[in-house]
């Protein structure tokens, strides 16, 4: 075998293996990187809110969902934040009940500033959903977590689920994003006391 023979053979091998790996990376995807910031969870303000929310629609509810009830904000002697939500979902267009459904959401800050979400959703005391990940971006008034997790119900199972806490004058706007799209939005309206 000639010297340029084997040259081909050589630059052959790696041109096949810089496409593997170009395209094993650009079906990857990054993520965002993890956000350090010790104010991060400053935002959250303790109190008793109501809930109103819109579900976009799904394979299990096509019509999307209406959703009302009650949220507390509670800070730990931790200084962690819980959130305790009590809402019922009905059906957007013809108003029929569809379920009652309690949903815990639980942040916590590392001692570096790292802060980090865990959400548990229950449906008739039974476990429906749990979506745990990190901060990703924190700004004046909002701050922004990218999760992962199942959705029970429909078996779904997400990597990339973007949840978002933005303060507004009279509470809170919470907004969660699969796939790009805005799945559902909720709305916190502090009561008075």
């Amino acid at each position: 075998m000639s010297v340029s023979n084997c040259m081909l053979i050589v630059l052959s091998i790696i041109i096949i293996v810089l496409v593997i790996v170009v395209i094993t990376l650009s079906l990857k995807g990054k993520s965002p990187p993890q956000v350090f910031n010790r104010q991060a969870l400053k935002i959250l303000e303790p109190g008793n809110y109501l809930n109103q929310g819109i579900t976009n629609p799904t394979k299990l509810y096509p019509n999307g969902l209406i959703t009302n009830g009650k949220s507390m904000i509670l800070r730990d002697n931790l200084n962690n934040i819980v959130i305790k939500e009590t809402y019922q979902a009905s059906d957007a267009l013809t108003n029929n009940f569809e379920y009652k459904r309690d949903v815990h959401y639980e942040f916590s800050q590392g001692p570096q500033g790292a802060f980090y979400m865990i959400r548990k959703s229950f449906l008739n005391n039974q476990i429906m959903s749990i979506r745990t990940g990190y901060g990703i971006k924190v700004e004046a008034d909002s701050i922004h977590f990218l999760l992962r997790g199942n959705f029970y119900t429909t078996g779904s199972y997400y990597q990339k689920i973007l949840f978002s806490i933005t303060k507004k004058s009279d509470g809170y706007q919470l907004t969660i994003k699969r796939n790009k799209k805005i799945h559902a939005e909720y709305t916190l309206i502090k009561k008075e006391q």
